[in-house]
């Protein structure tokens, strides 16, 4: 059988396949090898082409700028401005910087009524000492601060500040990392600053207040109704009796 193997011409021996296969191995090889360099090419020269293209319009267009996420300050409203960098939220809100009311005003009490009626919270939690000090006079500082949305110059709401509303925060270990200023600080002209988690607390008490204040409108609504609908009854039940006390 070897001899017959050994007696075929070249091509059709042993080494000659082997010869061949080879060749055939390095010749894909090649060619896959070529590929990948002209895919490697055709990107580079259409990212080049891009950005001459862009240079080429920044060249024609000198003053244009790139779209910022940022807002203008152009468009924050006059009693916002001078924090409004430190104080954009997702929302499109900025708060104004804090005015102190006088202790036992008219205003500051109004205040106080308030921000208690509108956050439940306060007297829904704690323990009963709290809540007791919740039904008798605050004699704390009193602040506010107003809620601007960009692009209008009135303010949506004035956020009530109190110990009570803002208490003081902890850290970590347990030591006061801020509180409001005490109430002769607040007379003397000192103001509290607020930091970005002072801000997010702030922002949470104007999400309450919007929601508590839909919620005693709502309450309100069905109660009106409600009495509404039995002075009708009643008037209706009046007249029924008066017409049967006339027909007899």
């Amino acid at each position: 059988m070897s001899n017959q193997i050994s007696n075929y011409p070249y091509p059709y021996s042993f080494f000659g396949l082997l010869f061949q296969s080879v060749t055939c191995f390095l010749v894909l090889v090649f060619l896959q090898a070529l590929i990948r360099l002209q895919n490697i090419h055709r990107t580079s020269n259409t990212t080049q082409t891009a950005s001459a293209d862009n240079q080429l319009k920044a060249n024609s267009n000198p003053n244009q700028q790139e779209p910022s996420s940022q807002i203008s300050e152009d468009s924050v409203p006059v009693g916002a401005k001078g924090t409004y960098s430190q104080t954009m939220i997702e929302d499109r809100h900025a708060l104004s910087e804090p005015r102190f009311l006088p202790p036992a005003t008219p205003q500051a009490e109004t205040a106080v009524a308030e921000a208690r009626l509108l956050h439940p919270k306060l007297s829904a939690s704690g323990s009963s000492s709290h809540k007791k000090n919740l039904q008798r006079p605050y004699e704390g500082p009193v602040f506010l601060v107003d809620v601007f949305r960009i692009g209008v110059d009135d303010p949506v709401d004035a956020v009530v500040i109190t110990d009570e509303t803002l208490p003081p925060r902890k850290n970590k270990k347990g030591k006061i990392a801020w509180r409001l200023p005490d109430l002769e600080s607040a007379k003397g002209g000192r103001l509290p600053s607020f930091g970005s988690d002072e801000r997010k607390r702030i922002f949470e008490l104007f999400k309450e207040r919007k929601r508590n204040r839909k919620k005693l409108l709502k309450k309100t609504s069905t109660a009106a109704s409600d009495v509404s609908g039995m002075s009708v009854a009643s008037a209706s039940a009046s007249a029924a009796s008066a017409s049967a006390s006339a027909s007899a």
